[in-house]
């Protein structure tokens, strides 16, 4: 079947489900997801335990939005061996990918792969291919393994991909650290728990789609009100009757102009809406408490010791690094709010007024690493510094797709380093939140699922390459080269002095 018959299937089974509406599996998936939480069920009543047999026996392929692999060509075997070891959770998906790919994965799964896509070669647009996919609201996460040792052709295409990923708020991962990670989250969603993996049920967007609606809306205010005749202002000249009827036709039309308002789903709710519901859901503010003095007693010097044991676990650890663009600030703040309880037992850096943020919200009685300059000021390539002197072990950067950053070869360069040392990583709140469920069970005995806060991993296309030794500069000698001998040394002071 050739990729317009397809994409042309895809848009029709949307057209199907819209018409026939969800399965009874699938509503009672929705229906989870509106109520904010799950409720346990009581003396045998309807409740998550329904959730739970729906999600593992009743949801079908058909009832959730496609899983995309994607791989750069000396990046294949290393996705067709990921497959080969997960292919119990992978065969529960729709899967599209490239012809090469797909005919791989046919040998390595036979009938049990559900085909959504086969799109062309990377170089003939698969990328732009996914991209439709995903503007046809059918793409619930990409896991997509890069060359970060190469600049590949088509490196636009997958750019431009990458941007629509975290503009849609979609699940992804482009190493295979974080894609090991996709696949536990995606098994717990699986087994009772859709809200962490929402993008393969419903329609989210980037928590900055807000702020750059409200700038598109005052633009289009500011045009309009050009039309209005300005007080005290001098009699019009003499104009040609047609050009006078031109005009008058263009200011009705501009009178009658309106934003474009947010589209709606299947279902008919506003996408708008239903992001906030679920942004609630996923990035909500913990009740406070109010502040109890401590008394003297063996509870407390109990509890003082034990939070100095997660300190020093903290600090044996790699850091976790935290960002945000400047419109994704406030997700970033109610991100740390909710999850303060388990981002408490790492040791935490980031750019200057994300740690302002930090110690203002988590407090002085936690592990800190550097503090980074402002983005636009260094900020990111102080964090590839980091990353060089092995002292990064996972990133969340909350990245605003819909903005112009100055510095964003400086954001590119830190992104690609990330996939060169194969380290856990998220770009947008929804891959976020799945990460942290992770971490909860990373630092509670299972280190095996955060293994790039213990040790010093690399992309499989550095097997290609020849290994990383062989090919690049030491990481202490990249970093000398690119942020200069004293940013460098200042960097290895503050880790050595903790």
């Amino acid at each position: 079947m050739d990729m317009k018959r397809q994409i042309f299937a895809v848009a029709t089974r949307k057209a199907t489900v819209a018409q026939r509406g969800p399965t009874q599996a699938a509503k009672r998936v929705q229906t989870v997801l509106a109520k904010d939480k799950l409720r346990p069920a009581k003396d045998g009543a309807a409740g998550a335990g329904g959730v739970v047999e729906a999600i593992t026996t009743e949801i079908t392929p058909d009832d959730m939005r496609a899983l995309v692999l994607l791989a750069a060509l000396d990046m294949e075997d290393a996705m067709v061996a990921f497959v080969t070891e997960n292919k119990d959770i992978i065969t529960r998906f729709r899967i599209s990918g490239t012809e090469t790919l797909m005919a791989k994965l046919k040998k390595v799964l036979g009938e049990s792969l559900h085909v959504a896509i086969e799109y062309k070669s990377s170089l003939l647009g698969a990328d732009s291919q996914c991209a439709t996919q995903m503007v046809l609201e059918d793409v619930g996460l990409l896991i997509y393994f890069t060359n970060p040792l190469k600049h590949e052709p088509y490196q636009a295409d997958a750019d431009a991909l990458l941007r629509l990923i975290n503009v849609g708020n979609v699940l992804h991962a482009t190493n295979p650290t974080t894609a090991i990670s996709m696949l536990h989250v995606l098994k717990e969603g699986l087994n009772g728990k859709p809200e962490l993996i929402p993008s393969f049920f419903t329609t989210l967007e980037s928590p900055s789609v807000a702020e750059y609606k409200a700038q598109q809306a005052a633009v289009v205010a500011k045009v309009s009100a050009r039309v209005a005749p300005a007080k005290n202002s001098e009699p019009a000249p003499v104009v040609p009757p047609e050009i006078v009827r031109e005009a008058e036709e263009n200011q009705d039309h501009q009178k009658t102009f309106e934003p474009a308002q947010a589209d709606t789903n299947s279902n008919g709710i506003r996408v708008s809406v239903l992001a906030s519901k679920f942004q609630k859901k996923l990035l909500g503010l913990p009740k406070t408490k109010p502040s109890i003095k401590k008394k003297v007693s063996l509870q407390n010097f109990e509890q003082e010791a034990y939070e100095q044991k997660l300190l020093a676990n903290a600090n044996e650890m790699r850091c976790l690094a935290l960002v945000a663009h400047n419109n994704m600030k406030t997700a970033m703040q109610d991100f740390v709010m909710a999850n303060q309880t388990i981002l408490r037992r790492f040791r935490l850096t980031g750019t200057a007024s994300t740690m302002k943020m930090l110690r203002s919200v988590l407090g002085d009685d936690i592990s800190y690493g550097p503090t980074c300059s402002s983005g636009p000021l260094g900020g990111d390539a102080q964090l590839s510094a980091q990353m060089c002197l092995e002292d990064i072990g996972g990133v969340i950067f909350f990245t605003d797709p819909l903005s112009p950053h100055p510095h964003m070869a400086d954001v590119n360069s830190l992104v690609r380093l990330i996939n060169v040392n194969n380290v856990l990583h998220a770009t947008n709140p929804t891959t976020a939140v799945a990460l942290v469920e992770i971490f909860k069970k990373g630092v509670d005995g299972k280190p095996e699922l955060i293994p790039s806060f213990y040790e010093t991993l690399e992309t499989p296309a550095a097997k290609m390459e020849g290994g990383m030794a062989a090919k690049l500069p030491s990481p202490l000698l990249l970093t000398t080269v690119a942020l200069g001998a004293g940013l460098a040394a200042a960097l290895a002071t503050k880790m050595l002095s903790r």
